[in-house]
Parts: structure tokens; C-alpha cells; sequence
């Protein structure tokens, strides 16, 4: 194991994560996203990218080019910061409560 993967195996299990939990370094960002067409998956951006180009799956044809940086983040914040984010792309979102269904929870 290299030092790198030593430290991201540290720093991810003290954020009481697992391995079967967090993406490979070579984890397509857009994994479950549609793409547009003609996109090239080996451009695509990568887990392990410090930046996450995103543009390959925005339709809107006046869309500015759109990435996320991840190289500011602290190194301890940053594998933290893309998994959540990460998943956030990658995840549908749950339904939301309808809180008048659910009043016997709130009371």
C-alpha cells in the first residue's frame, strides 16, 4: 500500500467511513448521469480529479463551462468533501415527508 492510499484509508476510516462506501480514485464523477451525446468517457472526470468538470452532462446550450474545485479544501475536509458531493450527483434524492401525512411522528 503507498503512502497515499495509507492516508486515505486513515483519514476516511476516521470519518467512521468504509471502503465499500467510498469511490475508487478511477470512479467516473458522472457515473449515473446522463451524458450528451457524442461525450467521451475517457475525458471524463475522476473521483480522484481535484477538479470535477461537470459540463458533460448540463443540456442547456447557454450553460457556462461549470467544475468544482477541490484542491482549497484541507486535505483532512477534502476526500470527505468529494464523497458527499459525489453522491449528491450520483444519488436520486429521497422523497420528501409530506408533513400533514405524518403528524402521529411530530407529536
Amino acid at each position: 500500500m503507498t503512502n497515499t492510499n495509507a492516508a486515505r484509508e486513515n483519514l476516511w476510516s476516521a470519518a467512521g467511513g468504509t471502503d465499500s462506501q467510498l469511490p475508487q480514485d478511477d470512479t467516473l464523477v458522472l457515473l449515473n448521469r446522463e451524458l450528451r451525446p457524442g461525450t467521451d468517457p475517457a475525458r471524463l472526470s475522476r473521483f480522484g480529479d481535484d477538479r470535477w468538470h461537470l459540463n458533460e452532462a448540463i443540456f442547456e446550450a447557454a450553460a457556462q463551462a461549470t467544475s468544482l474545485p477541490f484542491a482549497s479544501i484541507p486535505v483532512t475536509l477534502r476526500l470527505i468533501a468529494k464523497h458527499y458531493v459525489w453522491q449528491l450527483i450520483n444519488t436520486d434524492c429521497p422523497v420528501p415527508l409530506n408533513r400533514a401525512s405524518h403528524q402521529g411522528w411530530l407529536a
